[in-house]
């Protein structure tokens, strides 16, 4: 009989435990989550410096801020250790500006209008660290989730882009106005710095934040002569992470 008692001993501490442990943390008995899946909303706040854009600016009407634009942002994160995650990032923006010349006109004085279209798709390859601890084990039978996990992280990628300037231009020498469709188009290597949190409403579903930096640049091809066009951006998105 006390043998049987010893036997029985194991599973009667196991049904114990499982109700509290499955209440705290539902779905994630015996084991700790393996992946996170982040989907996000937001915007995107390109910097853009240098002479491209610097001679875009001094003579058109267009500034940084009309090429601000909405984004959306994905990252799917395998777990490695309590404090590390690594996975694949992804994000979309593509925004138009509307701009004129500043000192020319038609002969009629309407404006000499432009359209400028700035499309960004950085690929990346994301490391993130979770400065405090993401949740605890319940002795061997589940896995407690804290309900708030900031985050750091880094990554190192591709970013393809697109910039189309399409419309009514001045000749520079004779000054005659004409209508042009001008593109460049290719990669160029991204890296990535990010920071940002997530609340878990239930175990398996947060609400999600992220600010993140993107540094790239590229010398144009196509219809831009210039060295180089920076492509470096900030993103600032919310949405939600899901892990199974």
């Amino acid at each position: 009989m006390w043998c049987s008692a010893r036997r029985l001993l194991p599973g009667l501490a196991v049904l114990l435990l499982l109700p509290a442990a499955g209440q705290a943390q539902d779905g994630f008995m015996f084991r700790q989550p393996a992946v996170t899946v982040s989907l996000r909303f937001g915007g995107a706040v390109p910097t853009l410096g240098g002479d491209l854009w610097d001679d875009q600016f001094d003579e058109l009407t267009l500034r940084p801020r009309d090429l601000a634009t909405e984004a959306l942002a994905a990252d799917v994160l395998v777990y490695v250790n309590s404090q590390f995650d690594i996975g694949g990032a992804f994000q979309w923006s593509q925004s138009a500006g509307d701009s004129e010349y500043r000192d020319f006109v038609w002969e009629n004085d309407d404006p000499i209008r432009q359209t400028t279209k700035l499309r960004r798709v950085p690929v990346t390859a994301q490391l993130r660290f979770y400065p405090i601890p993401r949740g605890e084990a319940v002795a061997e039978y589940a896995w407690v989730p804290a309900r708030f996990t900031p985050f750091l992280g880094a990554g190192i990628g591709v970013l393809w882009y697109e910039l189309k300037q399409e419309g009514d231009f001045v000749e520079q020498g004779t000054f005659d106005i004409f209508s042009q469709s001008y593109k460049s188009s290719g990669s160029a290597l991204a890296a990535q710095l990010l920071a940002g949190a997530d609340y878990w409403v239930v175990p398996a579903i947060a609400l999600s934040v992220e600010a993140r930096y993107t540094h790239s640049s590229d010398a144009p091809s196509g219809d831009f002569d210039y060295d180089s066009m920076d492509l470096r951006g900030l993103q600032f998105s919310a949405g939600f992470s899901f892990r199974f």
